[in-house]
């Protein structure tokens, strides 16, 4: 009859409906830095968000503008060269971890300490649209992947555009953040002279595939250093040795002056301090 045979079609086409978006879903290209997909090693994570959305910016401090940032572009070479980045000098790329972003006041002190040790370029690269998945770590976890792409493709447009040179790269990564630069130096073949991972995230990355995580291909020299690994304490950090040097801090755990109360923190999370929750866990 008619209608069985509309109802035929209108299942055909739900379920082509269907298979079209679990295969369009099953990668994404974006701009510059081509696709992304859900293939092992990564068949565990969502697919990363667009440069777009993560909002990846790049913020230069140096001597000449210690308190004021220039925002840099690597696919605008003007931004570069009208700035006060001298290709000559060392610089270093320092990036956040999950709920953070280069406002946290640990990065300008950082920034300031660079500066003071001598003249460098220091970039803050910032990627709070992508990290600040509240309810949604593992979407956090897989947009490292994307962010480091587009540190790669700063890199090369300041060796391309500005004479630096790769021997002159240092990248600082803290948590998630520590894989962004593990995924930055893998993008330009581990050429970067040096990658320092501070507490690289364990959740997601502990024992997985050396793609998915900072390791050390991905740099000439990788270092990492752990501080917040005791998963029953509610640590973060990942615990296996991952560089080509590892510094367990007070063994790589609880660090001192941080709360080991396991229910400390489980009841400041019940009873809705979540901000408060966060400091507690994230201490060490």
């Amino acid at each position: 009859s008619k209608m069985e045979l509309h109802l035929l079609f209108y299942l055909i086409l739900q379920i082509t409906l269907v298979q079209g978006w679990w295969f369009v879903r099953d990668s994404v290209e974006y701009p510059h830095i081509g696709s992304f997909d859900k293939e092992a090693p990564f068949d565990d994570f969502p697919l990363p968000q667009s440069p777009s959305h993560i909002n990846i910016q790049f913020l230069l401090f140096t001597r000449k503008n210690s308190q004021t940032s220039q925002q840099l572009d690597p696919y605008n070479a003007n931004t570069v060269s009208s700035s006060n980045f001298d290709g000559a000098k060392k610089t270093f790329f320092v990036t956040h971890g999950y709920q953070s972003d280069w406002q946290s006041p640990y990065f300008p002190k950082m920034k300031d300490e660079l500066l003071i040790k001598d003249d460098y370029n220091v970039i803050l690269v910032d990627w709070e649209g992508g990290a600040d998945n509240y309810l949604d770590y593992e979407q956090s976890a897989s947009n490292t992947r994307v962010v480091g792409a587009t540190i790669g493709e700063m890199m090369i447009s300041l060796v391309s555009s500005q004479g630096a040179s790769y021997n002159r790269f240092h990248l600082i990564g803290h948590s998630l953040g520590a894989h962004v630069m593990g995924h930055a130096g893998a993008y330009v073949n581990g050429a970067p002279w040096q990658i320092t991972g501070l507490d690289p995230a364990g959740p997601s990355f502990e024992n997985t595939d050396p793609r998915v995580r900072l390791d050390p291909s991905d740099a000439q020299y990788v270092e990492v250093i752990h501080t917040d690994g005791n998963w029953q304490q509610l640590g973060f950090g990942l615990v296996q040795d991952i560089g080509h040097t590892d510094y367990y801090v007070n063994g790589g755990d609880n660090q001192p002056g941080c709360s080991q109360d396991y229910f400390e923190h489980l009841f400041t999370l019940i009873i809705g301090k979540i901000d408060e929750f966060a400091d507690g866990i994230a201490c060490s």
